[in-house]
């Protein structure tokens, strides 16, 4: 934790990306002045309220180099223990670090008839779509 809050205790956190990414989007957006930030940031509000230190800290972690970096938060198993595997290294370690308030993700709305009969007629054009592509190349 003392790699990116000043003053902090040398103990192991977590820190989720969508908590990250939501502090860099808070950035006003018109003629964007905030400049590159230093870690350690000097608390834990300004690191969740000012985009350039969620920046750092997502370059930090190395957040920016992909999902192949990231951990899965270990309160994911408590709702979904059958997915535990003790012997992968996939879950995260440490004590969560994280804004007063989180975002959280919400579950698409279940699809309507409306809705189904759109995707299916989509894919019945891509489908006819392919097949003419492909009867015309091949003549």
């Amino acid at each position: 934790m003392s790699e990116l809050i000043s003053d902090a205790p040398q103990i192991t956190v977590y820190v989720r990306v969508t908590d990250l990414i939501a502090a860099m989007s808070l950035s006003s957006g018109a003629g964007d002045n905030d400049t590159p930030a230093s870690l350690p940031a000097p608390d834990i509000t300004t690191l969740f309220s000012s985009p350039s230190h969620a920046r750092a800290a997502f370059k930090q972690l190395n957040m920016d180099k992909g999902a192949s970096y990231y951990k899965i938060d270990p309160a994911f198993y408590a709702k979904y223990p059958e997915l535990y595997d003790q012997s992968n290294d996939l879950t995260a370690n440490g004590v969560p670090l994280k804004p007063r308030s989180q975002k959280v993700l919400t579950y698409p709305k279940p699809l309507d008839d409306s809705m189904v009969e759109t995707y299916r007629s989509f894919i019945d054009f891509s489908m006819d779509a392919t097949s003419t592509i492909s009867s015309t190349t091949a003549s």
